[in-house]
Order: C-alpha cells, then sequence, then structure tokens
C-alpha cells in the first residue's frame, strides 16, 4: 500500500471527526487531519535529527522533527507519536506536550498540508533502529548548527519551541 493510500480522519477546527479521507485525498483537497511531531534531546542537549529517505513523496533527502507521524483512526495523539517512535525509530521514551497548532501550507504543488499538530518532546539516550522506509539517518545535533536543507514543518515548530 502506497503512503498515500493510508485512511485518516477528517476533522473540524474543534478536532471533531467529520468523516475520513486517503491521504493523498487530504492533501490533494487540503482536507483537515491529525499529525503529530517529537522533538528528541539527548542529556547533552543535542537536538536528535532525520534526514528523510530519498523515497519519501514531500521534501525527500531534507532533515526533519525526531520524528512525525499520522494520527490513524480512533488514535490518540499521544498513541500516534508512541507508535511513530517505536515504527521509525525503534525507541520507547517519555513525552512532554509542547504545544498544538494548526499548520496551513502554501504550497502550490500537489501536496497541500492541512493539519491539527501536537508537538512533544523529550530526552533519550540509548540506540535507535531507523526505517529506512522513512528515514535515511539521523544524528544529534547541536540546536546552534543545524543541518540544512529542513523542512518546511521543521522550521515552523523549532521557531515555535524555541519562544516557549
Amino acid at each position: 500500500m502506497s503512503e498515500l493510500d493510508e485512511i485518516l480522519e477528517v476533522v473540524d477546527l474543534d478536532n471533531k471527526v467529520i468523516g475520513k479521507a486517503t491521504r493523498g485525498e487530504c492533501y490533494k483537497k487540503g482536507l483537515l487531519h491529525r499529525a503529530i511531531n517529537i522533538f528528541i534531546y539527548n542529556p547533552k542537549g543535542e537536538v536528535f535529527l532525520h534526514k528523510r529517505s530519498e523515497k519519501k513523496l514531500k521534501y525527500p533527502g531534507f532533515w526533519d522533527l525526531s520524528c512525525s507521524e499520522h494520527v490513524k483512526p480512533g488514535e490518540s495523539f499521544e498513541a500516534a507519536a508512541k507508535r511513530g517512535l517505536q515504527e521509525e525509530l525503534g525507541i520507547e521514551m517519555k513525552l512532554e506536550v509542547i504545544i498544538p497548532i494548526h499548520r496551513m501550507d502554501n504550497n502550490t504543488g500537489d501536496y497541500h498540508d492541512n493539519e491539527l499538530v501536537v508537538t512533544f518532546k523529550g530526552i533519550f539516550e540509548g540506540e535507535m533502529k531507523f526505517d529506512t522506509n522513512e528515514v535515511e539517518m539521523g544524528k544529534f545535533f547541536d540546536p546552534n548548527e543545524l543541518p540544512q536543507p529542513v523542512t518546511s514543518w521543521f522550521l515552523e515548530d523549532w521557531e515555535i519551541l524555541n519562544q516557549s
């Protein structure tokens, strides 16, 4: 199954489910759906970023948040975050909510993100096992020396994180 065939819940601005659609349909029509983002830090205060697989539809090969996932039907934001950590990085960790936001991109291409996003953060020390369909590589970086290029949603969340 292609990632565009994944079924997502379509929600209103109050996070009430109003229907279901494929990820592809959500992107094409700009339908509001749910997602999570995670920033992982190590005990030294470095932030973990992953380089997106070249197989990804959006921003292939770009550096991105530590982890991000769409929320599956019937799943909570917290459950999606735990699933994402396990699926993409092979880890479990305690998470803290930073901020929920409504994100809409201004892309004129084929994919339009319109998401209710809850962003989490946490501290992790240990080994990770990457899902190579999602993650090409990952590394902890000094927050003042981040790699380029990075995704637009990384920049948006990074700005919010550093304002709080």
